[in-house]
């Protein structure tokens, strides 16, 4: 029991320095010695807060009349209170955008419709998934990526920045009481998004994604499987984010 609970402080203590990291303006250890390093940092923070508020503008429209009439077509007919019947028609359009003409513009409209019905940056009990929603948004990631052509993108569209939030969060949207083999598979996907978002996302978009998901996070992060979780989505992403792994930032 005391291992335990050392454990589970060490867990709370390390989410706590991520939210810390997330939330500042540049990556640590950078000097102002240098005119042309300040001039560097003043352009990273500006960069910064044009994401944050990009992400803002996006995150607003989607839960309004800002989503684009193609985007709220492509869902239409499908149970917006179903998370797994908009993932399906997500994967359904994404496919299709894959395999067509324009397929960047489709796969956008497709992302922004999804987004629309389950926003990632709404409190966890708003929305939540189960094991095969999990692994349906596995799928769609790298369906979604190649689709939007964001390889080596430094500023993708703002619709993917935002999927990648939905997808770092979505191991905190599965029931939390879990135990036994259905958890152990919870983690292990959420190590496995974490490693996708590290591949794919550029620093913008990985800065972005990790937000997203911590904004949705709120006071959940007391609960021990979701601190587990999350210890194992988040790591990953921090090199792509920031420029460099955890260990080397003093």
């Amino acid at each position: 029991s005391k291992t335990r609970d050392r454990l589970l402080r060490d867990q709370k203590s390390y989410i706590y320095q991520l939210f810390g990291l997330v939330r500042q303006r540049r990556p640590e250890g950078a000097t102002d010695s240098k005119e042309d390093d300040a001039g560097e940092d003043k352009k990273a923070e500006q960069d910064e807060e044009a994401e944050e508020q990009e992400d803002g503008d996006e995150g607003l429209a989607a839960f309004g009349r800002g989503l684009s009439a193609a985007a709220v077509a492509a869902y239409a007919g499908v149970d917006g209170d179903s998370p797994s019947a908009c993932l399906l028609r997500c994967e359904e359009l994404l496919a299709a955008a894959l395999a067509g003409i324009r397929p960047a513009a489709r796969a956008e409209e497709a992302l922004e419709g999804l987004l629309g019905l389950l926003p990632p940056e709404s409190s966890l009990g708003s929305w939540e998934l189960d094991l095969d929603c999990l692994r349906l948004v596995v799928r769609l990631v790298p369906t979604a990526a190649a689709a939007l052509a964001v390889f080596g993108e430094e500023r993708p569209p703002a619709a993917w920045r935002r999927f990648l939030g939905l997808v770092l969060s979505a191991p905190l949207r599965i029931e939390e009481e879990l135990s036994g083999a259905a958890e152990l598979e919870v983690r292990e996907v959420s190590a496995r998004l974490g490693s996708l978002v590290s591949l794919l996302a550029s620093p913008a978009a990985a800065r972005s994604a990790l937000r997203v998901s911590l904004a949705a996070l709120g006071p959940s992060l007391l609960f021990a499987n979701l601190l587990g979780r999350m210890a194992l989505a988040v790591p990953p992403v921090l090199p792509s984010a920031f420029g460099g792994p955890l260990s080397e930032r003093g």
